[in-house]
């Protein structure tokens, strides 16, 4: 059970562990293989940056439910990735919104869960890749999602998943 973003940065051998959302032992994520350059301006090794505005979560709670849509952005070399978290009644969609040169990809798994007013489970497996493959660009943007126990709380509007060991801060979403 896992909940790991990667990015790929060409060739599709060094695989960079996004800190932000290295959590959740739900879910599996892959996103985004870069078209292989040449210039060397790449760096492999950079990490991902967490662009998530979070003027939106306020600095009160109020009464926020778990149903609806939220989601994380993060940025790396060009690649853009909107991490989104659909929940409605005992299913949820899990997505990533994959952006690079101007191409879109969007991978979504979903899986039946059960939560009370601290805890969440995910309880299916689920996965899903989309790829572009053409002689100059090559990006591919998957997702996939185990069964997991997480708790939950809100700060603010916003939505923090914890694994026990590690949190992630989502903001509502469109």
């Amino acid at each position: 059970m896992k909940f790991l973003i990667l990015l790929f940065a060409a060739p599709i051998v060094a695989p960079i562990v996004a800190p932000i959302v290295a959590l959740i032992v739900a879910l599996t994520l892959t996103s985004c293989v870069e078209p292989e350059k040449t210039d060397g301006k790449k760096n492999p090794g950079e990490k991902p940056t967490n662009v998530t505005d979070y003027k939106v979560c306020g600095n009160f709670n109020r009464s926020v439910s778990l149903q609806g849509v939220w989601h994380i952005d993060q940025i790396q070399d060009g690649f853009k990735l909107r991490t989104s978290l659909t929940i409605q009644g005992n299913q949820a969609a899990y997505s990533n919104q994959c952006y690079l040169e101007g191409r879109s990809l969007t991978a979504t798994v979903s899986s039946y869960v059960s939560y009370d007013n601290v805890r969440f489970s995910f309880l299916s497996t689920d996965f899903d890749e989309q790829s572009i493959n053409e002689p100059d660009f090559q990006m591919s943007c998957s997702i996939s999602i185990e069964p997991a126990n997480l708790t939950y709380s809100f700060q603010g509007n916003c939505l923090v998943l914890n694994n026990g060991t590690t949190s992630i801060k989502m903001v509502p979403g469109r």
